[in-house]
């Protein structure tokens, strides 16, 4: 257990006295375990690290507690949170234990003013900012690229200087987002460090052992921690003779991918053109396409740019074919208009980000199930989850429709799912142990240059999808101010309600029905432009009722 920041002599083995190096910047974090032998509630409390968690614990409880109103009130609970962290950091110190520093103090409380006075701006402005820095130094890491002599090095830092400008324009996107997700995030990660501080003092009698377990560098045990989890070469060969098509029986194997892959695109073309779901998910099952990216994932974490380039070059034939044998087969798929519109092409046509969330979690999924034969039955529920052929299927549809922006969407959903098996599939390689810790050292330049390339795919794709789920996002804001809007305007006007309420853009249409006449819509379009914040045209329809009565004895 690596308890940072803890100051405290402990024995090593060899007899040699050891002091955790100092960390000048967060001296006030440090805590002495021996202080556990005068008591573990005096210990707790002289922990500033202890106090800061259980603060930040209560902070996250009111957030889930106020969930109703979490987007109004989470800058107001997180600056009141700061606050009391600022000054709580203080009290161990009036039972002897460490005080925080002045100024980090000082600027924490700084920060929780800031958030409760001007709750939307602050967060905006700190998102902003550090987009702007995250891009100044993506920009300083791309121009160095070009002044490197070495080519794998000047390809590296090219790599990372995309990757951080991408991610630059992501944050600048979704500032106020950007510091919700770090702020929730520095939270848990106080409460895990208080959690295992609170932990180490519990357990007094085996405070030095921990201590000295601790003392070694983070750097050095997470290479010893992979090589003990590491494959034997019997599950290694296993792996690679599932993924890549080489050997004696590679041609067989490819031309049985080729089968398969054009009897699931034809499943994917029909079953979408049909709008049947039980088709598509046959199509799924069938489809072969998981086993190359898995292979090129294999090859992207182990820097083999020779097995990267053949498995890659199998994706992107398999790709090109299965799109261009959807283009043929829609000719024969009477009533084309009605296809396009239906839920199995305009469920695949506007990705976002929880497509890549999807995405992400399926290739973990599938590349722990080949990892590890006893869950090899998990397979093709991942085939299901990470559905690869019906995007390419819509948009070879959509294609032959000559409806091209619902085209791009289609394949965007695949190369979001293509990317972020990658590069997820890599991760869970190296944390399985199915590659050599050894030789990833040894080649440690190609490898993180490739795996680089790999991120920076990933974060370019954020910026398409986050476009996407920031106009959800704003169209279903623009919707809930209009209904606050409409229903104040027919507020104490008994008998008419509203039929329906659409937001396009700038333009508002609105129904409503019922008996009597409504308020003035000019009322209804100032209440509008004051909830939208913008200017906007209303459309409004009314349609009376009339009640006709037939028959019967008249009074």
């Amino acid at each position: 257990m690596w308890l940072p920041n803890a100051a405290v002599a402990c024995e090593r083995p060899r007899g040699r006295v050891t002091r955790m190096r100092p960390d000048a910047a967060d001296r006030g974090d440090r805590w002495d375990l021996r202080r556990a032998r005068d008591g573990v509630g005096r210990a707790l409390a002289a922990s500033p690290v202890v106090w800061r968690g259980a603060i930040a614990a209560v902070g996250i409880v009111v957030l889930v507690a106020a969930r109703s109103g979490v987007t109004e009130l989470f800058d107001e609970i997180v600056g009141v949170t700061l606050i009391a962290i600022a000054v709580l950091e203080h009290a161990p110190r009036l039972v002897g234990g460490h005080r925080a520093p002045w100024w980090r103090s000082g600027l924490t409380a700084a920060a929780g003013v800031a958030m409760v006075a001007w709750p939307s701006e602050t967060s905006q402005s700190v998102g902003l900012v550090a987009a702007a820095l995250i891009a100044t130094y993506g920009a300083v890491k791309s121009v160095q690229a070009f002044g490197s002599a070495a080519r794998e090095r000047r390809y590296d830092r090219l790599a990372r200087g995309v990757l951080t400008v991408a991610l630059a324009i992501v944050v600048a996107l979704f500032p106020e987002a950007t510091v919700r997700v770090v702020v929730v995030g520095t939270g848990l990660l106080w409460i895990f460090r208080a959690s295992l501080v609170a932990a180490a003092i519990g357990r007094a009698d085996t405070m030095t052992a921990a201590a000295s377990r601790a003392d070694a560098p983070p750097r050095g045990r997470l290479p010893g921690h992979l090589t003990a989890r590491q494959m034997g070469q019997v599950d290694r060969d296993r792996i690679d003779a599932t993924l890549f098509f080489d050997g004696d029986d590679g041609r067989r194997r490819l031309f049985r991918f080729a089968i398969l892959m054009a009897l699931s695109t034809a499943l994917a073309t029909f079953g979408v053109a049909a709008d049947s779901t039980a088709v598509v998910i046959g199509a799924m099952l069938i489809a072969p396409l998981m086993t190359p990216i898995l292979a090129t994932a294999s090859a992207v974490l182990r820097g083999w740019t020779a097995g990267a380039l053949r498995s890659g070059g199998i994706v992107l034939v398999a790709t090109v074919a299965a799109v261009a044998l959807a283009y043929v087969l829609t000719g024969f798929v009477p009533d084309l208009p009605t296809v396009v519109a239906n839920d199995e092409v305009t469920s695949r046509t506007a990705p976002n980000l929880l497509d890549l969330a999807i995405a992400v979690a399926a290739g973990a999924a599938g590349a722990f199930a080949v990892s590890r034969s006893d869950v090899s039955e998990a397979l093709p529920g991942v085939a299901v989850a990470i559905a690869l052929v019906p995007p390419l299927a819509v948009t070879g549809v959509t294609l032959y429709a000559g409806s091209y922006e619902q085209a791009a969407g289609a394949m965007l959903l695949f190369v979001t799912n293509l990317t972020a098996i990658v590069a997820m599939a890599s991760a869970v390689f190296l944390l399985t142990g199915y590659v050599d810790w050894s030789r990833l050292l040894r080649e440690r330049r190609r490898v993180r240059t490739s795996y680089a390339t790999v991120a920076t795919g990933v974060v370019l794709l954020l910026i398409p999808l986050g476009l996407t789920t920031k106009g959800l996002i704003d169209d279903a804001a623009a919707l809930r101010a209009s209904q606050r809007a409409a229903s104040a305007w027919l507020d104490g006007t008994d008998g008419i309600s509203v039929a329906a309420l659409e937001v396009e853009g700038d333009r508002v249409s609105i129904t409503v029905h019922g008996a009597g006449t409504p308020p003035a819509p000019e009322v209804l379009h100032a209440r509008l432009v004051e909830e939208l914040d913008r200017e906007v045209v209303v459309e409004m329809r009314f349609v009376p009722e009339v009640v006709h009565v037939i028959g019967g004895d008249r009074p």
